[in-house]
Order: C-alpha cells, then sequence, then structure tokens
C-alpha cells in the first residue's frame, strides 16, 4: 500500500500514512485532527527500486545503445 505524506495547513505539522489508492476519505491530521491538509509531493519512492520520473521498475531491462539513432543497426537511419 502507498505511503503518503501530508502538511497539515492550519498546526502545520507533517505527518504520513499507509493509504490505498482509491481512499477517497479526506486525511486527518494527527497532531490537531484538522482535515485541512494538503499532500506532499516528493520524488522519492519507498518501496522498490524505481524511477522517480517515471515510476517504473529499473531492475531486469535490458541496457540501451548509445551512440545516436542507427547504433546497434544493421541499417542506415534514412532507411
Amino acid at each position: 500500500m502507498p505511503f503518503y505524506e501530508y502538511r497539515c495547513q492550519d498546526c502545520r505539522s507533517t505527518f504520513g500514512e499507509e493509504r490505498s489508492m482509491n481512499e477517497t476519505a479526506t486525511p486527518v491530521c494527527t497532531d490537531c485532527q484538522s482535515t485541512n491538509v494538503n499532500r506532499i509531493w516528493n520524488a522519492q519512492i519507498r518501496s522498490g527500486a524505481k524511477s522517480a520520473a517515471t515510476g517504473r521498475s529499473t531492475a531486469n531491462q535490458p541496457s540501451k545503445p548509445s551512440g545516436g539513432c542507427c547504433a546497434g543497426s544493421s541499417h542506415s537511419c534514412g532507411s
């Protein structure tokens, strides 16, 4: 289950909780019980080796050839 971090707009404390991606209830601040909270977006992915840019796993992916559009190809780029 994903772990989300939030900041309370009333008391400015931060807290986190595991929530289903389908959860629709507004989170409640653990310090002041306010529902005036915003999710903190960060690039850190907490479980598994994932790319922050795409969220895709980086494990078992073939290496990409380098050296231009024709690298590793037996035909011309123009064909």
